[in-house]
């Protein structure tokens, strides 16, 4: 007997207490062999407190009666299978525990208010004027306020979806030729050129494009020196936003924008250029914050016989308990219907615990929660972060402690918690990276310091109705590690990194560079034929990771984020001071069901690229690419194949879920599950008459 699991889950700590089952797979190879009998016995404490049977085949896979809340238990399972008559024993047994009554425990939802968040005006960049030639030349400068020393100029190309909406156009109107120049003086008398396009310039998308900037400058001035035509009536040019970096700072956020020619409206104006939004958006949530940290200290009165770690957020959370890592899991709590639940996930951490002084830290991150959604800015909510209503994630655990003397205590979320948005994670998103700063981390050897300096301040308690619900599914974990096949210098004379078969996940990087340095990580599933990534394909994300270093030599791996890809250029740093990489694939940890090999290679090659495939768009949800901005949880994009391969039925029972909670008109269903841009679909009259569980 093997592969026994409760309730289809490899984590046996949060089953539920009414029609919890237990399935598993026998390895009875005769010919015409059944299954034809299984009986389970339950054990709690050592005595035997329930037990049932059935007769005949059932897939193996066995309901078990009502159970107790927050119990161990111990299943043990005897199975019969036939084959001509002649009778196979299998026995095996596996250890459990139920679930929380959620409701009943005293946990609440809480929030960092340590940053204040705003509302941005409307978005959609910068638009010239039509002219009637194509060398006219407008331009437009950016005036930094003094003179200052800068890394890059970055420059994005266009992506607005006008009101009414127009189609889509990543790089829309990008010159076909430019020039980039920088200067000190205002009249450009001491210019200095900092890029001058061929022609025609491979038009970026909605990409960032990264030109070194070699001199100190105060003025930053793009000319469009030959345009495309945009109508009958003539040539226009558009960008989205102009950036100057300094490390991880914009200098040109804020700045004052002079244009020789520009189209005002709520949408366009030269002064869009340097707001700070490279993504169309209505007036609205459109601006990252720094991710909070909490902290919680608390005192144990003696050994600790077990312990157990509830733990979920509105957003994405990774908890550590007295410096150790809680959990492998990546990407935790996913994304659900947040107006509803969140998924719950348990661990034991008696071996994190000591007897006195410990202390609970969680990071917590945008997510799909906070953070942006694929399309949300033109559909649905039209917002371009936090389509539920917030801006900042929300975190909730609950931590029950058994003492060797048979006594209980608990550590709860509340305003007792302490919170910080000071620390090394910068921003993330989904879609867009994140921003490590190394020189910012803090960790619970730092927390005396924190109160201190006085740099902590309570967390709020948070009012929602989203319940803490066990994760019905396999949460998403590293499931396969991808050693570089090789690395090179493109044309553009980055270092470009190449795992060997595009995945959805993050790469992993030993950095060694000095204290303040910058490295950008940016991912990519092509190549140009100048060995240079190609990135237009992902549209509106910016597959960037961004880390500046503390001075030492350290591993990165981005926790809140994921991509598509099989490249990584780096920008920033050599091959020497990146020396070693490797590409970690992020998807639902289902377990495998069904291998197939043929006796042909292509057919074999495709089989296996189908189920890369699957598991590249099931990373918490289903989705429909791993890699551009889009990765929606498309009811067609079912992937019902998979059942196949994987023991994705876990997976789709948690779909079925959603799609029956999901705020919908009467008689409807949501397009998207979890639902996302409030596109809904009709209910036929057989799917009416069908319960929802």
């Amino acid at each position: 007997m093997q592969n026994i699991a409760v309730c289809g889950l490899k984590n046996n700590l949060t089953a539920t207490t009414e029609n919890a089952w237990i399935s598993y797979t026998l390895s009875d190879t005769r010919k015409g062999a059944k299954q034809t009998a299984v009986e389970v016995a339950i054990f709690s404490q050592g005595k035997e407190v329930a037990r049932v049977k059935e007769q005949g085949e059932n897939n193996y896979c066995i309901r078990l009666p009502k159970l107790c809340y927050m119990t161990n238990y111990v299943a043990k399972i005897t199975a019969t299978t036939v084959a001509d008559g002649k009778e196979k024993i299998y026995e095996g047994e596996v250890a459990f525990r139920t679930e929380p009554d959620y409701s009943s425990l005293p946990a609440k939802w809480i929030d960092c208010q340590e940053v204040e968040g705003v509302l941005s005006p409307a978005h959609a960049g910068y638009e010239s004027e039509v002219f009637d030639n194509a060398f006219a030349r407008p331009n437009v400068t950016v005036d930094l306020g003094s003179v200052k020393s800068a890394e890059y100029a970055v420059v994005y190309g266009a992506r607005p979806f006008d009101v009414p909406c127009q189609p889509d156009a990543p790089g829309m109107k990008f010159p076909i030729a430019f020039t980039l120049e920088s200067a000190t003086k205002e009249d450009f008398s001491d210019a200095v050129t900092v890029y001058k396009s061929a022609d025609p310039y491979p038009n970026p998308g909605n990409q960032p494009t990264f030109f070194p900037l070699n001199n100190p400058l105060r003025y930053l001035r793009f000319t469009a020196d030959k345009m495309q035509r945009v109508s009958e009536n003539g040539y226009a040019f558009a960008l989205e936003q102009i950036s100057v970096l300094n490390g991880i700072e914009n200098l040109a956020e804020g700045c004052a924008v002079t244009a020789t020619s520009s189209v005002e409206t709520e949408f366009y104006g030269k002064q869009k250029l340097t707001d700070g939004s490279t993504e169309f958006h209505p007036a609205g949530r459109a601006k990252k914050l720094p991710q909070p940290q909490f902290f919680r200290p608390f005192t144990l009165k003696g050994k600790v016989k077990e312990a157990y770690l509830y733990t979920t957020a509105l957003g994405l959370y990774s908890a550590k308990l007295n410096g150790k890592q809680v959990g492998n899991e990546y990407l935790a709590a996913e994304w659900s219907e947040f107006l509803r639940y969140a998924n719950v996930l348990c661990h034991d951490v008696t071996d994190s615990l000591i007897a006195g002084d410990n202390i609970l830290e969680v990071q917590a991150a945008d997510g799909w929660y906070a953070g942006r959604i694929g399309m949300a800015n033109v559909f649905g909510e039209r917002v371009l972060r936090g389509i539920y209503g917030e801006d900042r994630p929300k975190i909730w655990a609950y931590l029950t402690v058994t003492y060797e003397n048979g006594d209980t205590d608990f550590v709860a979320t509340d305003s007792a918690f302490l919170c910080t948005a000071q620390g090394a994670l910068r921003s993330s998103d989904i879609y867009d990276g994140e921003v490590y700063d190394a020189r910012c981390e803090l960790s619970s050897a730092d927390f005396p310091r924190l109160v201190k300096e006085g740099a902590l301040s309570p967390a709020r308690e948070f009012t929602t109705e989203a319940k803490p619900l066990s994760q019905i599914n396999e949460p998403v974990r590293v499931i396969r590690t991808l050693p570089e096949v090789s690395r090179h210098v493109g044309a553009d004379g980055r270092l470009v990194l190449d795992f060997g078969v595009n995945i959805a996940g993050v790469a992993t990087f030993e950095i060694d560079l000095p204290k303040g340095a910058v490295v950008r990580f940016i991912y990519s599933q092509h190549l140009r034929k100048d060995g240079t990534c190609y990135v237009a394909n992902m549209r509106g994300a910016k597959p960037i990771d961004t880390f500046v270093s503390a001075g030492k030599k350290v591993r990165y791996t981005p926790r809140f984020t994921y991509h598509g890809f099989r490249y990584v250029s780096v920008l920033g740093a050599s091959s020497e001071q990146i020396p070693f990489a490797e590409g970690l694939q992020l998807s639902s940890d289902m377990q495998t069901v069904g291998e197939y090999t043929f006796d042909n290679d292509l057919v074999n090659a495709f089989t296996t690229a189908t189920v890369n495939t699957l598991r590249s768009n099931f990373v918490g949800v289903q989705t429909d690419v791993p890699d551009r901005d889009e990765r929606l949880p498309w009811r067609m994009d079912g992937y019902h194949n998979s059942l196949y391969f994987l023991n994705s039925t876990p997976f789709f029972e948690r779909n079925i879920f959603e799609s029956t909670i999901s705020p919908c008109p009467e008689g409807e269903r949501p397009g998207q599950v979890p639902r996302a841009l409030n596109m809904y679909c009709k209910l036929s009259r057989a799917d009416a008459k069908q319960p929802l569980f």
